[in-house]
């Protein structure tokens, strides 16, 4: 075999989920649209050996390929290099990482740099699993019995890597691949199927060959290597004469022959060579004689990607960041990982460690390690937020794993996880806090003022933007529509995804549930609205009407009827019972935006793009009257329990509470926000009606009082903007949703 690239044509995708190999003059990806990198093309060879398969990975160095081994057929992981000023360090981490060799860390078979590409390249084991970070966003949380094992061998691993000398600095859950566990028990074909394989007269050859190898006869030709890996066998095959090696393999699928090839003149053909036939029926005659190797970390867990791995060197501030040992990820690392300069030691892996185990017990990213340490400085403890029904002790441990002081940790990760393992079977215990008379006054003063909310999780599962969230009237249930087009259903106290709907074709922009938490009404941009029998996974009917984009969907306060409003600027109502429509209101000039039903469900209010607020008699639909022009978006109404007062939010004006008795604003809150951060998208009373919640753009979200319009307290963790809030009925929960895709729920005491 030669050892010069052959490059393939065309270029595949940066996106691994899209694997379209396209023409080296594409800019952007037909399929997918993703701008193109100029990658390799499916069925390169690298020098010689590497076929490159499908891309697992894009970043700023390069690609991640998976690709075929074509000395063995094992499935192997190319990492690319491309920038030159690196190399060198490339070649030191690869050379670094040689010499390693633990259960849970992939091998390096191998680094080169390429004449034909111009680039550098490090070949280790592929590991085919899910990280953990998408583990967690499709499960949620895991309780402290499904992280224990996992953990448990991730420590062994860091561990490891430590006692030589060693230092990951890039520990988080994209980072940690969870295997599940696989049969590498290679299939006996029988001679009935491999006849199929061969023709007659490789088969009698082939034949002849296993026989004497397996009899021990003296015979010039024959194996000098035999494997079995996972779903494969290899081996060397010598020529007696020449003294020639040929290398073959046949790989597996299941318990059928995938694939094969022999590097001999009849190998790469449509049937296999005597050699191949030989490999199988030795296989099936003397498994014994092959020997087993490892082709992929074992289960449960790998930790991968070793791009910035170092030995404890210091950093050289100088360098360029691009290029130098410097490297962070927000949410995992410590404080001291940030500066330049700095010899990092191995407590920035435990750091990493305990928050990631803190990301897979809450499913949320922890609060960074700089923020954490501004507040600390203006003495504002963040500790890391504690998630329910885990041991004391994993807590205590987690808390002093992840102290922004490296001299506070544990000495060691093993430190750390003995004493996150110690007296887990005595349970969880809540310790008795005693506060001081001073305190416990303070406390009793201000309770009534500032309303007590613990954060409590954070649900993820959409692809894209969370736009709606409805709580079931019972409170058992909460409902999330997004702009993937799919709607979510919850088990929220246990951050369980219960059911995954599917069927609109464009963003689903709001939800409600019907009165016995049943049926489930979805208004989408495709404008239709599908009533959904949620149990049983099937929309009841898809109701057609509007003309454009459903904007916003309501239930009536009796839960007999929902409202619906539209870009077509119309407002329908319709019956729960039958899905007839009852009325359809006249045209309004701009789009609804917003609708809300009165507590006594008599009034139907409406919020338009064109800044018009307005009411409609739910009896016939007739226009009453209008409230306000604002002369703003209008982004969400909501009508006060006692249904005195109605919440307006727009865009630029924050919200503003009228009265509606004297038709008048009673206050006006948000002023200090700023126009381009401060609009808000959505605006929620509490069941109690003391509380106002508010969803921005910048972010947070935000709770006022209502009867002073004094703000409360400020909720921050959401990466993007806020775009719904909603209280659950029995008013124990505020839930929030957002752009960055996530659900954050806290719970209110």
């Amino acid at each position: 075999m030669g050892a010069v690239t052959e490059l393939a044509d065309g270029q595949l995708c940066p996106n691994p989920l899209c694997g379209r190999n396209n023409s080296r003059s594409e800019a952007i990806c037909p399929k997918c649209g993703t701008e193109q990198r100029q990658l390799l093309g499916k069925g390169t060879v690298l020098i010689g050996r590497y076929q490159i398969e499908t891309v697992l990975g894009c970043g700023g160095f390069g690609a991640v390929y998976k690709a075929t081994n074509l000395l063995t057929g094992q499935f192997v992981a190319v990492k690319e290099n491309r920038q030159h000023r690196t190399f060198a360090r490339f070649e030191r981490e690869a050379n670094l990482l040689l010499n390693l060799n633990h259960p849970h860390l992939p091998r390096v078979h191998e680094f080169f740099m390429d004449t034909v590409t111009g680039r550098a390249y490090l070949v280790t084991d592929f590991v085919d699993g899910e990280t953990l970070e998408a583990l967690v966003k499709r499960h949620g949380r895991l309780s402290w019995d499904e992280a224990k094992p996992i953990f448990g061998a991730l420590v062994d691993a860091v561990a490891y890597l430590h006692e030589n000398g060693v230092i990951h600095r890039d520990i988080k859950p994209a980072n940690i691949i969870v295997i599940q566990s696989v049969s590498d028990q290679v299939p006996v074909i029988d001679t009935a199927t491999l006849r199929q394989f061969v023709s007659a007269k490789h088969f009698r050859q082939g034949r002849k060959f296993a026989r004497q190898i397996v009899k021990g006869d003296a015979f010039s030709d024959g194996f000098v290597v035999l494997q079995q890996g996972m779903n494969r066998l290899a081996g060397v095959w010598q020529d007696g004469k020449s003294g020639q090696r040929w290398h073959l393999w046949v790989r597996f699928s299941g318990s059928k022959v995938k694939l094969w090839r022999c590097e001999c003149p009849d190998g790469q053909g449509q049937k296999m060579c005597p050699h191949l036939l030989a490999l199988l029926t030795i296989y099936r005659e003397q498994p014994s004689a092959f020997s087993t190797v490892n082709d992929s970390p074992k289960p449960p867990v790998a930790l991968v990607d070793f791009g910035v791995a170092k030995v404890t060197e210091p950093a050289d501030p100088s360098r360029p960041h691009s290029s130098s040992v410097i490297a962070w990820t927000d949410g995992f690392s410590p404080p001291e990982q940030y500066k330049s300069g700095v010899e990092v030691d191995p407590k920035v892996d435990q750091y990493a460690l305990a928050a990631t185990l803190l990301f897979a017990l809450t499913g949320d990213i922890p609060t960074d390690a700089l923020t954490r340490l501004e507040l600390a400085c203006r003495g504002e403890t963040v500790p890391p937020f504690r998630p329910p029904r885990i041991p004391d002790a994993v807590w205590s441990a987690i808390e002093r794993a992840m102290d922004l002081d490296p001299q506070q940790r544990f000495q060691s990760v093993k430190d750390f996880w003995e004493e996150a393992c110690k007296g887990e079977a005595k349970g969880v215990s809540v310790p008795k806090i005693s506060l001081k008379e001073p305190l416990k006054s303070l406390v009793s003063r201000i309770r009534h003022r500032i309303p007590f909310l613990e954060f409590s999780l954070s649900l993820s599962g959409h692809s894209d933007s969370v736009s709606a969230l409805a709580f079931s009237h019972n409170s058992e249930w909460l409902a999330s529509g997004s702009f993937d087009r799919t709607v979510q259903v919850w088990d929220y106290r246990e951050a369980k995804r219960l059911k995954t709907l599917k069927g609109h074709e464009d963003s689903v922009l709001g939800l409600v549930f019907s009165s016995d938490g049943l049926r489930l009404g979805s208004a989408s941009a495709d404008k239709t609205v599908r009533l959904w029998h949620w149990k049983e996974e099937n929309a009841v009917i898809t109701l057609h009407g509007h003309n454009e984009a459903i904007l916003t969907i309501a239930c009536s306060p009796d839960g007999k009827f929902f409202a619906t409003g539209s870009a077509d600027g119309c407002v329908r109502l319709f019956q729960w019972r039958n899905s007839q429509l009852i009325w359809k209101s006249e045209t309004f000039g701009a789009f609804v935006n917003a609708i809300a039903f009165s507590p006594d469900g008599r009034f139907l209010a409406f919020g338009c793009a064109d800044g018009v607020v307005g009411f409609l008699s739910t009896r016939d639909g007739k226009f009453l009257r209008r409230l306000c022009e604002t002369g703003y978006s209008i982004t969400s109404i909501a009508f006060s329990p006692d249904g005195l007062h109605l919440a307006i939010s727009g865009e630029g004006f924050g919200v503003q509470i009228w009265r509606l008795p004297e038709g008048k604003i009673a206050r006006t809150l948000g002023q200090t926000l700023t126009k381009a951060k401060g609009w808000v998208n959505a605006v929620a009373f509490s069941p109690d009606g003391q509380l106002i919640a508010t969803a921005s753009m910048d972010e947070i979200v935000r709770l006022w009082r209502v009867a002073d319009g004094k703000l409360a307290r400020t909720l921050k963790g959401h990466k993007g903007w806020v775009t719904t809030v909603a209280f659950s009925p029995d008013g124990r929960w505020l839930a929030s949703g957002s752009s960055d895709r996530t659900i954050r729920l806290w719970r209110l005491r």
